[in-house]
């Protein structure tokens, strides 16, 4: 097993990226509600590394008449690989969906 790097981002630092791919689908509009994200790590992130973002929207769906969005999210080093997965699930709010 490699040693771990002497600096390392939190790994709070890829919930900041995560919205991206929902902003992409989705302007941010007032009332979004974050309900839940999950990350699973396949190594750390080294700081000063690029780092690749790209998601979709995997699941769109009602429960007590509010809508949900569940995202998925890719991260990927410059030499393209894995880094870590995340899912993201948001509440929108109405004025969201008329777009």
């Amino acid at each position: 097993m490699k040693p771990l790097p002497s600096r390392w981002p939190p790994p709070a630092f890829l919930a900041i990226l995560s919205g991206k791919p929902m902003d992409a689908t989705y302007e941010a509009v007032p009332g979004s509600i974050h309900v839940s994200q999950e990350f699973e790590f396949l190594r750390p992130l080294v700081v000063g590394e690029t780092v690749t973002v790209s998601g979709q929207v995997v699941d769109k769906f009602e429960k007590r008449g509010r809508t949900y969005v569940v995202v998925e999210t890719l991260y990927h080093d410059a030499a393209g690989n894995l880094l870590a997965r995340g899912r993201a699930e948001t509440i929108v709010p109405p004025a969201a969906q008329e777009e």
